[in-house]
């Protein structure tokens, strides 16, 4: 297999913030991060779920509870690809993630204590791919890591009626308070294997759905690409179906091949829409209006497909009939394609191959954590 590299520098936590004092090394020795993985192999575009545990080794109960109502916490990823380690580029959701100033974390239920010589999970999924632009097909080593380090000190009042010390895991909203006394506790879990597979590994035996009877439009003449049921829930790729519809009076013959990368010639994705350039108008009523259309990156995957492009698949005849819809067998792949991992929502359209016909734009909403 021919091996794609990428390279991106290594975050280095320790030039964010200053060393820690060597007493709370020594009070937070002990405790160690882990990861696990319900699935090793995973399609390309997936968010790539990990959940990870804590083991307790230290003298000290542990605890994420400290001086807030809402913990947030914020875990960082970091990977390796192919044989020869080639670090793994951040994503967009990733970039925003390492900046000191980002609340980009999951708020999480705390998982309240975890005495000295046990363990705990974190109860939450961590989407590595959320972090990491993990599209091309190969095996991955991922560590994920604490964003901020471990702190000894005493658990506000709403958290624990003993006032005794305790370790905790620093947040996002305590970072100014600590940020010069924690870099040298910031936890690193084992590496953990990951095998990422290409899209549309196996060719569909019909690209077309058995038809279903439309009524047609009066305005609508010849055959339309319609988008519906986008996903975005869930561990799997962001996908999106597709139909054909014949609105003429009579048969289309298309050839298809059943791998969207040939039966569409163009995927075109804006967002999210958060990203826009905005004016506002007063007249002749307030309103904005869209300057710039934000366009998210293409993913590491979608680069290789430019300069690969799918080729040698057979293409079967098919034959549409008036007043009739289709489904496309293969739903679409959007997230192996583009950096759709910042929450918001996306426009979507796609063209048809051999011919000029385009889809009409549809939104895709992605939440937080898909």
């Amino acid at each position: 297999m021919k091996i794609f590299t990428l390279a991106i520098p290594v975050l280095a936590l320790s030039a964010l913030f200053a060393l820690a004092p060597a007493k709370s090394d020594a009070a937070v020795r002990g405790v160690s991060l882990h990861v696990t993985s319900a699935a090793k192999v995973y399609t390309s575009g997936a968010a790539l779920p990990v959940r990870a545990y804590f083991r307790n080794q230290a003298k000290l109960p542990l605890t994420f509870c400290q001086f807030r109502s809402a913990p947030e916490y914020t875990f960082l990823c970091r990977g390796t690809y192919g044989p020869h380690a080639a670090q793994v580029a951040p994503t967009a959701f990733g970039r925003e993630a390492v900046r000191p100033w980002s609340s980009n974390g999951f708020s999480f239920t705390p998982i309240g204590l975890i005495a000295p010589g046990n363990s705990g999970d974190y109860r939450h999924l961590i989407p590595v791919g959320q972090y990491l632009d993990m599209t091309l097909p190969g095996r991955y080593l991922v560590r994920v890591t604490t964003k901020y380090g471990l702190r000894v000190g005493i658990p506000g009042p709403l958290w624990s009626t003993k006032r005794e010390q305790m370790i905790f895991l620093v947040q996002d909203g305590d970072r100014s308070a600590t940020q010069k006394r924690i870099a040298r506790n910031v936890l690193v879990s084992q590496p953990l294997r990951v095998t990422v597979l290409a899209p549309y590994g196996k060719i569909p035996a019909a690209a077309l759905g058995p038809p279903v009877k439309v009524v047609p439009r009066a305005n609508a003449t010849g055959i339309r690409v319609l988008l519906i049921n986008a996903d975005a829930k869930g561990p799997g790729p962001i996908t999106i179906d597709a139909e054909y519809a014949n609105y003429g009076r009579s048969r289309i013959k298309l050839r298809l091949t059943g791998n969207p990368f040939v039966d569409f010639r163009a995927i075109q994705v804006q967002g999210p829409s958060s990203l826009d350039r905005v004016r506002h108008v007063r007249a002749p009523k307030p309103h904005e209006v869209v300057t710039r259309v934000a366009v998210p990156a293409i993913t590491a995957y979608g680069r290789w497909l430019a300069k690969h492009p799918v080729r040698g698949l057979k293409h079967k005849a098919y034959t549409l009939k008036p007043g009739m819809v289709y489904k496309y067998s293969e739903p679409i792949n959007l997230s192996c394609m583009y950096d759709m991992t910042l929450a918001g929502v996306y426009r979507v359209r796609v063209e048809l191959a051999h011919t000029h016909t385009w889809s009409p734009w549809t939104n895709v909403a992605v939440p937080q954590y898909y």
